[in-house]
This record gives structure tokens, sequence and C-alpha cells, in this order.
């Protein structure tokens, strides 16, 4: 495997890695139209470059009164929302129940701030 190759494979997204005995799962971060102003807020107080934020600053809480999706799940940097978890995968986000670390990793990529939540989780 040549060197472009290589990296070509790091970079594309894995839905499911198992680490040891801890598994990691990405998740796409929805609105991103919606949420740039809040996006690029928090990817500059990150550094201003392409990064993974700590779990201590990331929070995933519930909107039970949203008017779109009563089961909608918004996800917080910083204080400050980003966007949400696809409706898609909300039950699987809530079928993991031993997270042992949340980060969202942010990047900048054709005009647009992108986010994903990383979660770490053991079995």
């Amino acid at each position: 495997m040549g060197l472009k190759s290589f990296l070509n494979d790091l970079t594309k997204p894995k839905k499911d890695i198992t680490l040891s005995e801890n598994k990691v799962v990405k998740f796409q971060v929805s609105s991103a139209e919606y949420y740039q102003k809040e996006r690029k807020r928090t990817y500059d107080k990150s550094g201003g470059v392409d990064n993974t934020i700590e779990s201590k600053t990331v929070k995933v809480q519930h909107e039970k009164n949203n008017k779109h999706d009563p089961n909608a799940l918004a996800v917080y940097v910083h204080g400050i929302k980003i966007g949400y978890i696809y409706k898609g995968d909300q039950e699987e986000f809530i079928s993991i129940k031993k997270k042992t670390l949340m980060t969202v990793r942010q990047f900048y990529y054709n005009d647009k701030y992108l986010a994903e939540l990383i979660i770490n989780y053991q079995n």
C-alpha cells in the first residue's frame, strides 16, 4: 500500500472501530446550514484549525419540547448549540449505555463548518 492510499484510508469515516475492549462510533452532526455562525464560533474558540474538542466541553441534550422532533438530541460545544444528531441515529446513540468519552471533531470543508460527534464506549 502506497502512502497516498494509506492517507486516503485514514480520512475515510469509520462507522464502528474496535479498539481492544472499547469501541468508537461517529455520528455526523446535522443542520450544518442552520448553525454556521455557531460552528464558526466554537471552531475559532478551539483554535481555528480542524480539531477535536474534548468531552468536558461537549454535551448532548434531549429537546423534548422541540416542535419538529420531540426526540431531538442537540449537540453543544462550549455551551453553544451546533446542531443535532440525525433522527436516524438517535436510537443508536441512546442505546450506547457506557459512554467513556465523548468528543466533537470540527472541520472546515467546501466553505462550510462541519462536525461529527465521536463516542468511545464499552460493550
